[in-house]
């Protein structure tokens, strides 16, 4: 794997500079959208490529994004597989809910597997923007309550305490009201002795 590792510490030296470019539930982060035009020629040029596709991960039968980072002229490659629950997203119906997640864990797993962190920490980012800042920022209501579903899978934190980060973080930006009766549509139920896993 020698030179898949030395083309990807070339890219990771060479990128510069990627934009924190919306918002989501509580923090910044880079559109996949974007976060691939800027990724795709500097490892075009390192020689490396990087793709992904959705398929059904063999253990959970959950659909999956599959992320390959390959080395073009030895053929080396690393591969990740990242499930994706099918968590019901306020209004939004199973399919939207699920291509929300996808473009979700598609970024994340992007960012993972060439090992660049363009987002903010969501359980760090506390602190709330200037209120210039915050006017420039658009609100994206997906991120929102994909971060309010994953938050609630995770256990380890109230409604109250999701909703008080939300309120601290947007203000007048978002109605609360509205994001408590989407992200209430369909809580995720939970049967007495499972253990969910992230």
């Amino acid at each position: 794997m020698k030179n898949l590792y030395k083309s990807l510490a070339k890219f990771q030296n060479e990128l510069k500079g990627i934009p924190k470019d919306s918002s989501g539930y509580g923090y910044k982060y880079c559109k996949l959208e974007t976060l691939i035009k800027i990724v795709t020629p500097i490892l075009n040029k390192n020689g490396l490529v990087l793709f992904q596709s959705i398929d059904t991960e063999e253990q959970s039968r959950l659909p999956s994004v599959k992320t390959t980072l390959a080395h073009i002229d030895s053929g080396e490659a690393i591969v990740s597989w990242t499930p994706v629950s099918e968590v019901k997203l306020g209004s939004m119906n199973l399919y939207q809910s699920v291509g929300a997640g996808i473009t979700y864990f598609r970024r994340y797993s992007l960012q993972g597997i060439l090992g660049i962190a363009p987002d903010e920490d969501i359980d760090a980012n506390d602190e709330p923007l200037k209120e210039e800042k915050k006017k420039e920022e658009p609100v994206d209501m997906s991120e929102i309550l994909l971060g309010i579903a994953t938050l609630r899978k995770r256990g380890d934190i109230t409604d109250a305490e999701i909703f008080e980060r939300i309120k601290k973080k947007y203000g007048d930006r978002v109605d609360m009201e509205i994001i408590k009766k989407k992200s209430n549509a369909k809580k995720p139920t939970h049967k007495k002795g499972n253990r969910e896993t992230s």
